[in-house]
């Protein structure tokens, strides 16, 4: 398929996305932009990627161990409140009666240790699942977007410690960047396809 039939297929399978906000909106996705070598730029959504075969709870899609599950926003939560049954441990984490990611990161910044190791491990999962997917299309960015983007410095430089531990030699030098229009972004993408 070529560049730009997958980046059509790619906005009309967001659009359906987000006809239900709550849903399916980019913050249960992980949106992720590449521009690749040569100025040709696309979009990849991979919410159904597979990154465990350990996983017991069915993910939106009816599969199992998806990457939506770990590092989407409902994700985080979602690992974040599997490890705060199965430990003891204290963390500032316990308070929030309706926790969100948010929550898990603005922690994690003001040194929590359960969610600083929480961060490590859905940032450990994506820097790993992005490092597989860059031995494929060889990008020299990658451009995260989505509602989880607005943890800002802490997401990328973390989801980039992990990438480069795991990138072949030759992908190891990808810069990562937040999404200058945030949540948006995705949205903009594919207007700006639908009207070229």
């Amino acid at each position: 398929m070529e560049i730009g039939a997958l980046y059509k297929e790619a906005c009309a399978t967001l659009f359906k996305k987000f006809q239900n906000k709550e849903e399916a909106s980019l913050e249960a996705y992980v949106l992720v932009s590449f521009v690749a070598k040569k100025d040709k730029s696309f979009i990849l959504t991979y919410p159904e990627y597979q990154v465990s075969d350990d996983e017991i709870e069915a993910c939106n899609c009816g599969s199992y161990g998806c990457l939506e599950q770990y590092t989407s926003a409902t994700g985080i939560v979602r690992v974040t409140k599997r490890k705060l049954a199965k430990s003891n441990e204290e963390t500032t984490l316990r308070k929030y009666e309706n926790l969100t990611a948010k929550d898990v990161f603005d922690e994690a910044k003001a040194g929590d240790a359960v969610a600083l190791d929480l961060v490590d491990e859905v940032c450990g999962i994506l820097g790993k699942a992005l490092s597989n997917i860059a031995c494929v299309v060889d990008p020299e960015v990658i451009v995260i977007g989505g509602g989880v983007s607005k943890a800002g410095d802490i997401l990328i430089d973390t989801i980039q410690k992990h990438f480069v531990e795991t990138a072949f030699h030759a992908c190891r030098e990808t810069v990562f960047s937040l999404a200058g229009l945030g949540n948006d972004a995705g949205m903009y993408g594919c207007v700006k396809m639908l009207l070229d």
